[in-house]
């Protein structure tokens, strides 16, 4: 259900217990990158799969990844503050 096409913006939690690699890898994990103003963080709890294996799924798509350690949530919010700053666009333009 995940590979699929499924689309939940709220989708927060998810158990592995399965292995998987290469594009379904990182089709099953996308789903939890998707934006919504109710959603805060996500949790992905693997039980099977091994942080190399999922790392070299997602290089092949990315010039650089990195999984080395927890991500800044807010890095996106807090540059969209700087932008608004400048005043460079409206909210008729978004």
């Amino acid at each position: 259900m995940f590979q699929t096409g499924f689309d939940e913006p709220l989708l927060h939690t998810m158990y592995v217990d399965k292995t998987f690699s290469g594009i379904k890898a990182v089709q099953t994990l996308s789903r939890f990158n998707r934006v919504h103003p109710l959603k805060k963080d996500t949790f992905i709890l693997d039980f099977a799969n091994k942080p190399e294996v999922i790392k070299k799924a997602f290089e092949a798509y990315y010039c650089t990844t990195l999984l080395s350690g927890e991500t800044y949530p807010n890095k996106l919010y807090d540059l969209i503050a700087v932008m608004e700053e400048y005043q460079v666009y409206s909210s008729d333009d978004i």
